[in-house]
């Protein structure tokens, strides 16, 4: 039976969706709008050094795949709590504003990956190269995930700001590409 390369990335996508990610283990502080800045510093070099340990001792591209997606879980994990930590710290109308901004997001997410998908195959993509087009989208897909907390982080900054600096100061990264 022939293996289609495109199966495991496909694979890996369906079950990073339905899977819940799992914390780091190293976790121990409880996310609260005051420690966003330790807990952002601690739970991305968690994750960026478990990454990059899975990436290197990876002796195939099935491995990296799967380095990758769980990466990419782990910082959905991270999305969705920085998420609830923002809606529970915003007034009515910004809520609406952020509810609406992580449907766009969301959608957005679910359009690259059926772009990712297509052209991953051919005829876009000659055979020799699936393992190497599907690590690409992968990684990039990850970063796009990573951007998406990044975002989600300067939000919680400028709220914790707002509310015990007296100050509201939205920053210039803060603005969500999809708006």
């Amino acid at each position: 039976m022939k293996q289609h390369p495109w199966v495991v990335f496909i694979c890996a996508f369906i079950i990073g969706l339905t899977v819940k990610a799992q914390t780091p283990e190293e976790e121990t502080i409880e996310l609260t709008i005051e420690n966003i800045e330790l807990r952002y510093t601690t739970d991305t070099a968690i994750i960026n050094k478990a990454y990059s340990k899975a990436i290197q001792s990876a002796p195939n591209a099935a491995m990296r795949l799967r380095a990758i997606s769980d990466a990419e879980d782990s910082y959905t994990y991270l999305v969705n709590e920085y998420f609830k930590l923002l809606f529970q710290n915003l007034k009515k109308e910004e809520r609406i504003m952020i509810m609406n901004d992580q449907r766009r997001w969301k959608k957005f997410i679910q359009t690259q990956l059926k772009l990712y998908s297509t052209f991953s195959r051919p005829p876009y993509v000659h055979k020799d190269q699936y393992q190497n087009q599907y690590i690409h989208f992968s990684k990039k897909y990850l970063e796009q995930t990573k951007e998406r907390l990044n975002s989600l982080y300067v939000f919680i900054r400028s709220v914790h700001q707002r509310n015990y600096k007296g100050a509201y100061q939205i920053e210039r990264e803060c603005v969500s590409p999809l708006l």
